[in-house]
């Protein structure tokens, strides 16, 4: 494996850390998966079905995502011992009893406003901003903007982080 392709993996594993930060003890392990994945890759890829950085690519997150399944049967979710403030929440509600949060309300609307007016946006960040705030969706604004999903994604979480540090100062 040269370098280049070592460098994609690594790049690939910081992203599926952004997306599960409880994994980052298993950093070591998920590049060496990756590694896995991408020779695993290289030896099926099948000129006549595309190129072959998109198979290794595609066969890097399919692995990615068997490993996380895996860990996720490894470790269950911890269950709220007594002493804890939440303890008795009783069950679950369901739907019909939730309310409506699908429109954010007149108050939360000015607040996020504002919040992100003060914020030091890039010009490809606020225009990424501005129409999935629009759609509230990923895809329909990758497709609007034809841009990657990913690119989206990575945007918002850039934005999301700014939001972030600038909240807690």
């Amino acid at each position: 494996m040269n370098e280049k392709c070592m460098s994609y993996c690594k790049g690939l594993v910081k992203d599926f850390l952004i997306n599960h930060p409880y994994l980052k003890t298993e950093h070591e392990d998920l590049l060496q998966t990756a590694y896995e994945g991408w020779l695993i890759g290289e030896q099926t890829f099948d000129e006549t079905k595309g190129t072959k950085g998109a198979h290794c690519h595609k066969n890097v997150e399919y692995i990615l995502g068997k490993y996380l399944r895996s860990k996720i049967k490894t470790f269950p979710p911890k269950v709220v011992e007594e002493d804890s403030p939440y303890w008795d929440l009783g069950d679950p509600y369901t739907i019909d009893e939730l309310p409506d949060t699908s429109q954010p309300s007149i108050e939360e609307q000015y607040d996020l406003k504002d919040i992100l007016d003060k914020v030091e946006l890039t010009n490809r960040e606020q225009e990424v901003l501005d129409v999935w705030l629009e759609s509230g969706e990923n895809t329909t604004a990758a497709r609007k903007l034809e841009i990657d999903e990913k690119a989206v994604r990575k945007h918002m979480a850039s934005v999301i982080r700014k939001v972030k540090e600038l909240t807690d100062e």
